[in-house]
């Protein structure tokens, strides 16, 4: 089976990426038999997906109860001024504090929008007066904590095909064994496209 560059993903590495990501725990042979390839196969597409980047880590998801960290809050920073040295600083200070746990430089009325974790209100105000109003350049904070998280998704959505066609469509399985329901859709997608007057010879 060849091998796929750095720059793309096939469907075999997209299996093993959904299969990892939904179970952390999976052997390689068990991981092997979910995306039905050979054990040595799937241990060297692995290996290439951690040594490229794609994954990232494998971890266990605490739940924060269970430690002690029941209060969820989201702060806004907005810095006295908005120069790369300024973010710099505050973001490798940031880094430092490990009860930070997200830090977003984002667009709006905000620089920066932090997600920490602490165990109560007085334990926030303790980290507020001691360390976040303490960050380099920071002129204006916002507190906004959580009353009840809806919906908390720590996993990416990954698509069922990584590399495009050259019509810049995610080919289906089913057209891909099927050269008769190809050659259907790709007349259609001509079709389509002169309809539209994307094509150049038909729309002359």
């Amino acid at each position: 089976m060849e091998e796929t560059s750095e720059e793309a993903l096939d469907r075999t590495d997209l299996k093993i990426l959904r299969a990892l990501q939904a179970e952390g725990r999976l052997t390689n042979a068990e991981l092997a038999a979910r995306v039905n390839v050979s054990p040595a196969t799937c241990h060297r597409r692995t290996q290439r997906l951690f040594d490229q980047g794609h994954i990232t880590g494998v971890r266990a998801e605490i739940a924060p109860a269970s430690v002690g960290l029941d209060a969820l809050v989201m702060v806004g920073v907005v810095l006295d001024r908005s120069t790369p040295e300024s973010f710099a600083a505050f973001e490798g200070a940031v880094m430092e504090i490990k009860d930070i746990l997200d830090c977003n430089l984002v667009a709006g009325d905000f620089d920066y929008l932090l997600k920490i974790r602490v165990r109560d209100m007085a334990d926030f105000n303790k980290l507020h007066g001691q360390k976040l109003i303490a960050l380099p350049g920071v002129r204006q904070t916002r507190t906004f904590f959580v009353m009840k998280q809806v919906k908390e998704k720590r996993t990416a959505v990954i698509l069922t095909a990584a590399r495009p066609d050259y019509r810049g469509q995610f080919p289906s399985p089913m057209s891909q064994n099927n050269p008769a329901i190809s050659r259907r859709a790709s007349r259609l997608m001509d079709f389509r496209a002169c309809s539209s007057g994307a094509c150049c010879e038909h729309a002359r």
